[in-house]
């Protein structure tokens, strides 16, 4: 399953929002005809969203903040949209290097708002949609294919508390807690099915273009 942590979303301090805009409007006057960029703000979880009319035509774009995490965050999401949207929707990746720091960003058709909750039925459907057209392998040979590997993770997860436990930087009542739980989590490992999962089914997250719906924010 991959998935994000749920938390309490705050407005973020986007403190290089000025060396993020100047830096698309010269990608932006090297690629298309006539732009405009409206201001940034904060979007989804640690993200960063801009709307951008270019060549008369208006797009929906989106970056991180400046850590590798969020980075990997991101082009994860872009994998996920072009396997189930890419016949419906342009969804393209460029990246640019901004005082030192390389950005991915995610360029996608600005979509609508939707005034009311989907139904029962259009949930149901969505999923049914993404269950068919989404695997674990669709990452494999990406940046963030070793991101998907469970059991390395579990592994290193035992090494780094055994090295805890043998610097005494543990008790021993801590240490059998975090091991009790590394062995659970090896346990549903070896049992479970790997999907993936959204983790924040909400009515925020589910927009339409042209009356199609469409799942965002992975």
């Amino acid at each position: 399953m991959i998935s994000k942590i749920n938390f309490v979303k705050s407005e973020i301090n986007i403190s290089n929002s000025k060396e993020i805009i100047d830096a698309l409007k010269i990608y932006f006057e090297n690629n298309y005809s006539n732009y405009k960029v409206e201001s940034c703000f904060p979007g989804g979880t640690l993200g960063i969203f801009f709307y951008a009319t270019l060549n008369n035509k208006d797009f929906f774009i989106k970056t991180h903040q400046p850590f590798v995490v969020n980075r990997l965050d991101l082009i994860k999401e872009i994998i996920i949209l072009k396997a189930l949207y890419d016949n419906f929707l342009t969804i393209n990746r460029f990246d640019l290097t901004i005082e030192g720091i390389e950005y991915t960003f995610l360029m996608m058709n600005r979509l609508e708002k939707i005034r009311s909750l989907p139904s029962i039925d259009d949930i149901k459907f969505l999923l049914l949609d993404i269950n068919s057209k989404l695997s674990i392998s669709m990452f494999n040979g990406t940046e963030i294919d070793s991101l998907q590997n469970l059991n390395t993770l579990i592994e290193e997860s035992e090494k780094t508390l055994n090295t805890l436990m043998r610097q005494r930087f543990l008790s021993l009542n801590i240490y059998e807690k975090c091991k009790y739980y590394i062995e659970i989590l090896s346990d549903i490992n070896l049992k479970s099915v790997h999907n993936i999962c959204h983790g924040d089914l909400s009515n925020r997250n589910i927009m339409k273009y042209k009356d199609k719906l469409f799942l965002l924010d992975w």
